[in-house]
């Protein structure tokens, strides 16, 4: 009986073992249920320095709109738009990679594998994390702690660690799938925003 028993368990631990997912898998699920979807709206909860923000991230793709009560963000898959509201001005970069992961974080989803090492955290029942660690010290964030959940594989959020030191906290407070959006939606509009001064860095 003894032996019957722990046969079972060993079956029981094995059939856990070809379950779990690996890192890389937990991310390209995530990766692949955003791609999917025409368009994605995420409300979310920033937190630095002692200093919350509420914003709102629209995202199709690898384009994406992003809103805070003083700052707006439109990036069209190449030229980005930040208009500040504070300095009443804009300002138009391109973007790299490492500048694109700071200020929209679901492209640390998309883009983080191939330059971070990566480890299964622990994390409550019902969801997954993944620890992400920097390869070499030419990025800026150093690290991303991602929790995701197991029923949406979408993430509920991020923990991220600057060259700096500085710590960013992400919490996805909710996630609505959307429709298909015009390109004109993640370009910026100088008809709105009518004598607003603009800075081309490009």
């Amino acid at each position: 009986m003894k032996r019957l028993f722990l046969t079972l368990l060993i079956l029981l631990a094995g059939a856990s073992a070809l379950l779990a997912l690996t890192p890389q898998q937990v991310i390209d699920r995530s990766a692949q249920k955003l791609g999917k979807t025409a368009s994605v709206k995420a409300l979310y909860t920033l937190t630095a320095d002692g200093n919350s923000v509420q914003g709102v991230l629209t995202m199709s793709g690898n384009r994406f709109t992003l809103s805070t009560p003083t700052l707006s963000v439109w990036f069209d898959g190449k030229t980005q738009w930040t208009y500040s509201s504070q300095m009443g001005e804009v300002s138009i970069v391109t973007p790299t990679t490492d500048e694109l992961r700071q200020i929209n974080p679901f492209e640390i989803i998309r883009s983080l594998a191939a330059d971070f090492k990566q480890t299964t955290l622990k994390a409550p029942k019902g969801f997954t994390a993944v620890g992400l660690t920097a390869k070499n010290g030419s990025t800026d964030i150093r690290r991303a702690d991602i929790t995701f959940s197991d029923a949406t594989w979408y993430p509920t959020s991020l923990h991220i660690t600057l060259s700096n030191r500085q710590v960013i906290a992400v919490k996805i407070d909710q996630i609505l799938p959307g429709q298909h959006l015009p390109e004109s939606t993640f370009r910026f509009d100088p008809k709105k925003y009518p004598g607003v001064q603009v800075v081309d860095l490009r």
